[in-house]
């Protein structure tokens, strides 16, 4: 099973990216609700490179990744409810409410 949290690995031979010109890997696992769906992979060609601050940058890409995801899935989620949602009925609607948005309101 995977680290729950980013890690390095300097031994080629445990590298997601077998390219050959890089001495050590980034790990940083995506988590999607709790569970981890992917990982943001950096390769360094010298060790030197790989620091701190690298680190945290990468790590707040992949939560920024994660919750990118997050939203769109949430997102897709309520466009499929309005779509399959019946229309309420608008008669106790204010008469100052357009028209266009008395026929978008949901249950």
């Amino acid at each position: 099973m995977p680290p729950q949290v980013g890690y390095s690995e300097m031994g080629a031979s445990e590298f997601f990216i077998n390219d050959g010109e890089h001495a050590c890997e980034y790990i940083s696992p995506v988590h999607i609700n709790g569970d981890i769906r992917g990982a943001i992979i950096v390769g360094f060609e010298t060790e030197h490179e790989f620091t701190d601050r690298k680190t945290r940058l990468i790590e707040a890409a992949t939560q920024m990744a994660a919750m990118s995801v997050n939203l769109s899935a949430h997102y897709e989620i309520a466009l499929n409810d309005s779509v399959t949602r019946p229309v309420r009925s608008t008669a106790n609607l204010p008469r100052q409410c357009s028209t266009h948005l008395r026929l978008a309101l949901c249950r």
